[in-house]
């Protein structure tokens, strides 16, 4: 929390992608160690300027995270920050690595769990794949200097 209380600090944006712990914790370890509620009672407490939001990144896996159902578990996750007008959404849609399982969801999958977000009155942006042409997008570095098997 003391880094909420510096002058010149940056914004928090927190990686999500999951809004129930089941499946964060398959997706993100982390999250055996750090579960949902923890995580949203720190984000409560986390001391902002009058008008910050804290992002939150939403990675979208197609077929794993981004049915109508898991929109609705994040709008109920997020729901005591939205109260305080705490909360925004950068949905991600994946970008394909070779070697891993996971798959962007379609365009108009991503669409719909924008809107699902957004009819709620959660800001939500979407962020648009940049240089997977040359491997570099988001994800795309940390996979590709994995070893290989």
């Amino acid at each position: 929390m003391a880094l909420g209380r510096e002058p010149d600090r940056p914004r928090l944006a927190v990686s999500l992608t999951a809004a129930t712990d089941d499946l964060r914790a398959r997706l993100m370890p982390v999250n055996l160690t750090y579960p949902l509620e923890a995580l949203r009672e720190a984000c409560l407490m986390f001391p902002r300027h009058p008008g910050e939001r804290i992002t939150f990144e939403y990675v979208l896996l197609g077929g794993v995270n981004d049915a109508d159902e898991q929109a609705r578990a994040l709008l109920r996750w997020l729901a005591p920050l939205r109260a305080r007008e705490a909360a925004k959404v950068n949905l991600i849609p994946h970008n394909p690595v070779p070697g891993l399982p996971f798959q962007p969801p379609p365009p108009e999958r991503v669409l719909r769990f924008q809107a699902l977000l957004r009819a709620k009155g959660l800001p939500t942006y979407l962020r648009r794949p940049r240089g997977r042409d040359i491997f570099a997008a988001c994800g795309m570095l940390a996979a590709s200097s994995q070893p290989s098997a």
